[in-house]
């Protein structure tokens, strides 16, 4: 058995992304039938909010997969079988991930009630693997985390997650980030940006969250 490093690092803000994942898939139902055939605004705006939760829940697994695994698998080797299990379960949920985005790309181009149907099982089964994930890891993952990774390494992993993302709306995700945190951690995290991504925030991200989750939600 490899030494453990004698860290206690924080990782309870693991349950931000998780929270957030779990409040968008859980509003799918909601939101895919407020919107009808022929209302292209509401069409738009569902099918934006689930392509950069997709896009989010996408890169947030892998910066673990890059990032977190490879360090846990060499300071806590004892728990492999854990680390299998979940390596197993991202490799599902990205299978379920990408079929929800074909199922969302058919819904957006066609808002009937078979794509809709279709695109509301697709992301169910997502959110149902998800869940069961989610809980795991926080379970069994988090208080390895805590005692293996240091917290300048445990904070490389949401920055990695945000660079990798390629949705159209950046500020949509941390608008919805944000949501999960209270005032004072969102003064943390726009104070640890760096001063553009910062500005734009400030500047035109927040008001454009504003406004378009207004509209997701009607």
């Amino acid at each position: 058995m490899a030494d453990q490093p004698d860290y206690d690092t924080d990782t309870s803000d693991m349950l931000v992304p998780h929270n957030m994942l779990r409040s968008a898939f859980g509003d799918a139902g909601r939101a895919i039938g407020s919107a009808r055939a022929g209302d292209d605004a509401r069409v738009a705006a569902v099918g934006t909010f689930y392509d950069n939760v997709l896009r989010l829940l996408a890169v947030h697994h892998g910066a673990e997969d890059e990032l977190l695994w490879p360090k846990l698998r060499q300071r806590a080797p004892q728990h492999s079988d854990t680390y299998d299990r979940m390596e197993g379960q991202h490799a599902n949920i990205a299978v379920l991930d990408h079929a929800a985005a074909d199922s969302l790309e058919a819904w957006s181009g066609g808002p009937d009630a078979e794509t809709a149907a279709a695109l509301v099982a697709a992301l169910g089964n997502l959110s149902a693997a998800l869940d069961q994930h989610l809980r795991e890891e926080e379970r069994e993952i988090l208080p390895i985390a805590t005692r293996t990774v240091s917290p300048e390494e445990w904070a490389e992993l949401p920055g990695h997650a945000l660079r990798a993302f390629d949705g159209d709306k950046p500020w949509l995700i941390l608008g919805l980030l944000f949501e999960q945190m209270t005032e004072e951690q969102q003064a943390h995290v726009v104070a640890q940006m760096p001063p553009p991504s910062a500005a734009r925030w400030t500047e035109t991200g927040r008001a454009a969250y504003a406004e378009f989750i207004a509209e997701y939600r009607a």
